[in-house]
């Protein structure tokens, strides 16, 4: 992996000096450089060239490279510049760290709750009495790999298939919401009722909020003048997806989708 990443940074080397080759030749005096060379390549604008996974280096990798560099008789100073990397990022060394009891709790916290995070975790610990900070209780989850795969919510079905087109009048109603606003800002919102077949109108009603209640409500009057549908086509909202209204509609042989 060494090897790897010194012809890299060779690479990136002669690169860098190819670059210094090419835009050499100053401009005269009293003249301003070209400016289509504005954009040109820099050391540290490689906005030109693409993405390439393979010549990333990490600073782990610049500190091995740069000591392979010293124990080849370079200077550390010329080391550093050579590799890319501050005198700090050279001499730095990392602290061991004393984590294995608060690892270990996370760990038990984790199994007791497997569908919370690690900010859930963290307030935990500092009930508890630890003093840790909220960074190092997401290090150590992402390191012992305790994040929580979410979940895709399923659409509830109610194992019959709507048309695609209505055929003939309350064969298919629609509802759906629409959404305006007032010149005081006030956000609206419009619950629409509508026959796919004859395009009529069944019931408009305007809100601030609606509930999956007012939607069941609405329905409710508008079957009882008129008599049920075949279907009710609707989205996959949280008015129209409660637990309850799908049980009333179910109940009431009008399936919904």
């Amino acid at each position: 992996m060494q090897s790897g990443v010194l012809l890299r940074l060779e690479e990136e080397v002669r690169r860098h000096h190819r670059w210094r080759s090419q835009t050499a030749s100053p401009a005269r005096k009293g003249e301003r450089p070209p400016p289509e060379n504005s954009r040109a390549a820099t050391p540290g604008n490689r906005c030109h060239e693409g993405r390439d996974p393979e010549k990333a280096v990490t600073p782990a990798e610049r500190r091995a490279a740069a000591r392979q560099l010293v124990a080849a008789q370079v200077k550390p100073k010329r080391a550093c510049l050579l590799v890319g990397i501050p005198r700090s990022t050279w001499s730095y060394r990392p602290k061991p760290r004393h984590d294995g009891d608060l690892r270990q709790r996370i760990r038990e916290l984790a199994l007791v709750h497997p569908r919370r995070g690690y900010r859930f975790i963290h307030a935990l610990l500092v009930q508890e009495g630890h003093c840790v900070n909220r960074k190092k209780v997401r290090r150590i989850w992402r390191e012992d790999h305790l994040t929580v795969i979410t979940r895709r919510r399923k659409k509830i079905r109610t194992g019959a298939s709507v048309p695609m087109q209505a055929a003939y009048p309350d064969h298919v109603w629609t509802y759906d919401f629409l959404f305006d606003q007032t010149f005081g800002g006030t956000t609206l919102k419009i619950l629409t009722l509508t026959d796919e077949f004859t395009r009529e109108s069944l019931a408009l009603r305007v809100a601030e909020s609606f509930t999956s209640r007012d939607v069941k409500d609405v329905l409710q009057d508008v079957i009882a003048a008129r008599g049920a549908p075949r279907f009710i086509r609707s989205d996959n909202g949280p008015e129209f997806m409660a637990r309850g209204h799908l049980v009333e509609c179910e109940g009431g042989r009008h399936p919904v989708h």
